[in-house]
């Protein structure tokens, strides 16, 4: 087994079952000099400040996690990933062109996007396309959009 000077390591990362065990690696870990650690943590009673004074510098709850991403999938079936964009602040969003929706024939550059929005691509022809100012939407068509997740709803209005 090789062994690694934890001052080196950028991270440590404690994922076992055990929420103490996962705690005690953490600590020794920035006792002995890791730059950051994180723990997995099932229990989500544990007080957040507490666990950053002990020196854990993330916390992951994989159950609490699971369930808002659940609810997501149930909730807003458009929703691609909220798992890794911005710690769930953001959405990308896949939303189709209805006939008659108002982005039917529309150019890109004639979109007006909520702030804290932009398309950035569709598909044509099951093709990934990143716009143009240029390119044109129709109806039938598969746009991605990423949103803050404040003005995601307003996003959905303007296109279904």
């Amino acid at each position: 087994m090789a062994k690694v000077d934890i001052k080196e390591s950028d991270a440590v990362v404690a994922l076992t079952g055990q929420d103490e065990t996962n705690m005690i690696i953490c600590l020794l870990a920035k006792d002995q000099g890791a730059k950051q650690v994180a723990a997995r943590i099932s229990r989500i009673d544990y007080n957040e400040q507490v666990l950053k004074k002990l020196g854990i510098d993330v916390v992951i709850h994989p159950e609490a996690a699971a369930a808002g991403y659940i609810e997501e999938l149930i909730t807003k079936p458009e929703v691609l990933d909220l798992a890794f964009l911005s710690r769930g602040n953001a959405e990308i969003m896949e939303l189709e062109i209805k006939k008659g929706s108002k982005l039917d024939g529309k150019k890109v550059k004639e979109i007006e996007n909520p702030d804290g929005s932009a398309l950035i691509g569709f598909y044509d022809g099951g093709q990934l396309v990143i716009p143009k100012p240029e390119s044109k939407l129709k109806a039938g068509m598969k746009i991605l959009i990423i949103a803050k997740r404040e003005v995601a709803n307003k996003v959905r209005a303007k296109i279904i």
